[in-house]
């Protein structure tokens, strides 16, 4: 479990020097991440946004048919 990053993990260690930036392989696995999140996101809200408008639409149907 202490591999994969789940539990308590000990504070890393400050890298210094050349060293200290992350990996390309990092950098874009960070930016797949969070393309991949804000899709998600957005999906996320555009279906909330859209089953608010289509109960708004039935209740209103229903009160205009009553």
């Amino acid at each position: 479990m202490q591999k994969l990053g789940v539990g308590f993990q000990p504070p890393a260690q400050a890298e210094y020097g050349p060293d200290a930036y992350p990996s390309v392989l990092r950098r874009i696995t960070s930016l797949f991440l969070l393309i991949g999140l804000v899709v998600f996101l957005g999906v996320a809200v555009a279906g909330m946004i859209g089953s608010v408008i289509l109960v708004a639409g039935f209740l209103l149907e229903q009160a205009i048919s009553s």
